[in-house]
């Protein structure tokens, strides 16, 4: 959350959230990946390929979460309250 924090510089959206989250979700999904298709027989490329999308999905969400947990907090500092 906190690198999204800086990453914003201060616009929470709803798709300025997604995209980071997506963005770590493919560097985790991705990396991760590889090195499971590297060091073991427990899925073939499809799976990893597939697993790889819904992390990038999974972590867009959570984005898309701390984006709007962002926005609101961001509110209500601005605001005085």
């Amino acid at each position: 959350a906190t690198l999204y924090g800086k990453w914003a510089r201060g616009y929470h959206g709803v798709s300025e959230g997604f995209t980071f989250g997506a963005l770590i979700g493919m560097i985790i999904g991705l990396g991760m990946g590889l090195i499971w298709l590297g060091t073991s027989n427990f899925m073939d490329t499809t799976g990893h390929v597939a697993e790889a999308v819904v992390d990038i999905i999974y972590y867009g969400i959570a984005g898309v979460v701390i984006s709007l947990v962002y926005k609101a907090v961001t509110t209500k500092e601005t605001s005085g309250e």
